[in-house]
């Protein structure tokens, strides 16, 4: 068995899945996997996170688990945002 993982539907579709592929016709199923809703992003957040930086993180993530778990949740939005800069130019550099 062989799970397949993308974020990116075009790319999996015409690039891994297609006839010119090897497995082309292989496919048994798919999933496609929605965005938590903002209740269940929610849990990720400490108990006792302010509900508006709740509500930045959630609306810069689009609800993307992965993308959440990259925020420091500790730290506001616009504090994660700007340090997420800082290393990007270190690393250009």
């Amino acid at each position: 068995m062989l799970i397949l993982c993308g974020s990116s539907i075009a790319m999996m579709e015409s690039e891994v899945l297609a006839h010119k592929s090897p497995l082309y016709g292989r496919r048994t199923g798919q999933w496609k996997v929605k965005p938590m809703n903002f209740e269940n992003a929610l849990k990720f957040f400490p108990k006792g996170a302010s509900i508006e930086e709740a509500v930045r993180i959630y609306a810069i993530t689009g609800g993307v688990p992965f993308y959440i778990t990259e925020f420091d949740l500790a730290r506001s939005a616009l504090e994660n945002i700007l340090e997420r800069n800082r290393k990007k130019r270190k690393n250009v550099i």
